[in-house]
């Protein structure tokens, strides 16, 4: 297989692309070494996609070296997370008789003994206080009573300070509900996996109350965690085949060519191989964000390669040899598809100066696998070009177009018509729409709700519903008190700053059920016990209960109220006023701290912090592109030109979510700032191929209507393959992806009108008005 000498000289003038897409040329000069490098390398990376474990925890996304969330890692190595609670809530409008009663205890006793259970805290925990030998009786005792006195111990259940509206009480119409709190074994959970230990545990809970009268619902981090996981599982199932489906339907109504669909479907392929295989060689966990870098991926790539093989086509329908087409594509083209991966890098990367490691990885994640893909696809279609179409002949005998893009091209150039009769309303229109939009964008404010991070229709929300509706609230926030000397939890000193705290905690309104030391040493004294009885019962109340309250090393406390889930903004106001409350506190006895910890003031907090960032991180990556496109272009002008189509469908998703009285969640931010990489695709090609359109002394309305000829329906169908390809994430049942996915689609549709009918109009009026030039902005050949 020959190739001709020149074929092999590098690209000539500059490039906008940098000079990458010399990589296309190095796999032109030796295509089969190239095809060889290829298979090497996505064997193995498909070797490292086994090392992508979906086991991330719902603080993840708030994981930062802020002081907040150091305050939370400090109270989960001092006292049972929260995060490895398994809540069991059991119903029944005749729950408090004694066979049911019984059958829950039973349960209780049986969990205790169930490997990868920690511990059981529930109303069969409590304790009465000590009688005249110092001995705390078990509450509910071995042989249960008849129903007048069992009714007398579920009243005195009722009032115990650390069961009353926490583990025990009535619904509206008086039926009965009994909490039990399942602490899961961390070790356990590591080595044998979440889902079994769950699982466990449902099974013993079903087994034991077979038969009874009562609804058993299962709540609580690890609950929460497995639906989450298994939805990311379903959801990239789903992504990657449906994606990737929709991308070969529409190459295969573009290109009609068998040998064309193949070679643009094989570079998203292996461009997929590539970004999971690196995923998982950096250790990354599966999550909601990392789920949408393989159709992110895929869309893009499919895009890139009809860009490419459009040129290739029209190279060998018009008479030139493979090498000649692919060499065009890769010089003509190439750069654009450079300067197109360089931009949405570059956006993708700006997620990463944010505080969430989370949202950093992701960003680091998708910008090496945006990288990885463009030198797939920069590989992939040169070598392919020469190695599949080595008749050229035959190719062209069998060449007859497809009327759906003739149709595409007739209408794109009739925008283009219409354009240049209203350049300048459509382009004061653009701007002033714009303006109003941006304003409505910036005016979003911050929002994080757990409920709405969670599957659609998820077992574990809904019993987490019942918790906050019947029992005041499952989303704890606490109060870590610490201190440096050798005091132990009943010391006097200790014993008033938890009091302190206490009352600080129960003096907001939101938070109900609030227990720590204090409880105990106010109903010890209504009982009239001394309050040195305070150590014993916890002792007798057992490990579940006493590591809540103070810790193994007796160098802290824990003073714990519980909330709805209330969001983002509702909670954070009450972290703030809590703080307030807490500064006296603080202040009088600077021996101890005061932290307020735990996942609910974590997400309040840093939720909001973490949005707000990234909003800016939007802006930041804006400026950031139009400069590479400045550089690139080597025009200022241009990349001012260039703004207002791609920030205008940014702005407008933005003013969507505030009219529809929405607010502003990490997943609008980050796919905003993704869409306008994206969406920047399409402004570079168009205008990478009008500098090769432009004729010295012709009006330029005749360079757009044979760039829009040519590039209209490229530009068309890509956007098509890249809304229809991330429309699978509407599918998913986790909110916040389908939140993604819509914003994606609005921007990705508005930025192609955008495209289609503002730029054209720019640039119409630009040359008329500022004489702008792109100059030969693509590579000479």
């Amino acid at each position: 297989m020959s190739k001709p000498a020149g074929d092999k000289r590098p690209p000539a003038g500059r490039s906008i692309g940098f000079g990458l897409e010399r990589i296309g040329l190095a796999a032109l000069g030796r295509p089969r070494l190239a095809a060889l490098l290829l298979l090497v390398l996505t064997i193995a990376a498909a070797t490292s996609i086994p090392r992508l474990p979906s086991d991330a925890a719902l603080s993840d996304l708030f994981r930062a070296d802020t002081p907040a969330y150091r305050a939370h890692r400090d109270m989960m190595a001092l006292f049972p997370s929260g995060e490895f609670d398994l809540l069991l809530l059991v119903e029944g409008g005749d729950l408090f008789r004694r066979d049911e009663i019984e059958a829950v205890r039973d349960l209780h006793v049986e969990l205790e003994l169930t490997d990868g259970v920690a511990g059981v805290l529930s109303a069969f925990s409590m304790r009465r206080p000590p009688g005249a030998d110092g001995t705390p009786e078990p509450l509910f005792p071995d042989d249960l009573p008849g129903d007048d006195a069992l009714q007398d111990l579920v009243a005195e259940a009722e009032a115990h300070p650390l069961a009353r509206g926490k583990l025990i009480g009535r619904d509206a119409e008086g039926g009965g509900l009994l909490l039990l709190v399942v602490s899961l074994e961390p070790a356990v959970i590591a080595s044998e996996g979440l889902k079994s230990a769950v699982a466990t545990v449902e099974k013993t809970a079903r087994e034991a109350l077979a038969g009874a009268p009562v609804r058993l619902s299962i709540a609580g981090g690890p609950a929460l965690q497995l639906e989450i996981r298994q939805a990311i599982r379903r959801d990239r199932l789903i992504y990657n085949t449906a994606g990737f489906a929709v991308g070969f339907v529409i190459c295969l109504v573009f290109f009609a060519r068998p040998s064309l669909v193949l070679l643009a479907s094989l570079c998203p392929a292996v461009a997929v191989i590539w970004a999971l295989g690196m995923l998982g060689h950096m250790g990354l966990r599966l999550n909601t964000l990392i789920n949408v870098i393989p159709p992110l991926i895929m869309v893009i790539t499919f895009c890139d390669s009809m860009h490419l093989l459009h040129r290739v086509r029209r190279d060998l329908g018009a008479g030139a040899d493979r090498f000649a087409a692919a060499r065009a594509a890769v010089c003509d083209i190439g750069p654009a598809c450079a300067l197109t991966a360089i931009v949405t890098s570059a956006s993708a990367l700006s997620l990463a100066f944010t505080q969430s490691a989370l949202i950093a990885n992701f960003a680091l994640g998708a910008t090496l696998s945006l990288i990885a893909a463009f030198v797939a696809v920069i590989t992939i279609v040169p070598a392919g070009t020469v190695l599949l179409f080595d008749d050229e002949a035959r190719f062209r005998a069998s060449e007859r177009g497809t009327r759906n893009v003739a149709l595409l091209a007739a209408f794109a150039v009739g925008i283009g018509r219409l354009v240049a009769r209203r350049r300048r309303a459509i382009v004061a229109g653009g701007a002033a729409l714009t303006l109003a939009f941006a304003a409505m964008h910036l005016s979003l404010e911050p929002r994080y709700r757990l409920a709405e991070q969670l599957p659609i229709g998820s077992d574990a929300a809904r019993a987490t519903a019942r918790i906050d509706e019947r029992l005041g609230g499952s989303q704890p926030i606490d109060i870590l008190v610490r201190w440096q000397d050798a005091l132990g939890p009943d010391d006097p000193a200790v014993a008033a700053v938890v009091s302190r705290a206490h009352d600080a905690l129960a003096a907001e309104p939101a938070v109900s059920k609030v227990w720590s030391n204090r409880s105990l040493e106010d109903w010890l004294k209504g009982a009239g016990v001394a309050e040195d009885a305070i150590a014993r019962l916890r002792d007798e109340m057992g490990e579940p209960v006493k590591a809540r309250l103070a810790s193994a090393d007796g160098r802290a406390a824990l003073v714990t109220g519980y909330v709805p889930d209330l969001g983002a903004g509702a909670t954070a106001e009450i972290v703030a006023s809590l703080e307030r409350r807490l500064a006296p506190i603080r202040a009088e006895h600077p021996g101890f701290r005061l932290d307020i910890a735990g996942l609910t003031a974590v997400s309040a907090v840093e939720s909001r912090s973490m949005i707000a960032q990234l909003n800016i991180n939007l802006i930041g990556s804006i400026l950031t592109v139009m400069a590479i496109i400045a550089i690139a272009f080597r025009s200022l002008r241009l990349a001012l030109l260039s703004a207002l189509p791609n920030i205008l469908p940014i702005f407008a998703a933005g003013a969507v979510l505030y009219a529809s009285g929405s607010g502003l969640e990490y997943a609008s931010v980050i796919a905003l700032d993704i869409a306008f990489g994206l969406a920047v695709d399409d402004t570079i090609h168009f205008l990478n191929h009008l500098s090769h359109e432009e004729r010295p002394g012709e009006p330029v309305e005749k360079a757009v209507e044979r760039t829009l000829d040519v590039m209209g329906p490229v530009v068309i169908l890509t956007t098509m393959v890249l809304v229809l390809g991330l429309s699978v994430t509407v599918l998913s049942v986790l909110p916040p992806m389908r939140l993604f996915g819509m914003l994606m689609m609005g921007s990705l549709a508005a930025a192609l009108v955008a495209d289609l009918v503002l730029l054209p109009a720019e640039v119409m009026l630009a040359r008329r008005w500022l004489a702008v030039t792109t100059g030969r902005a693509g590579t000479e050949r």
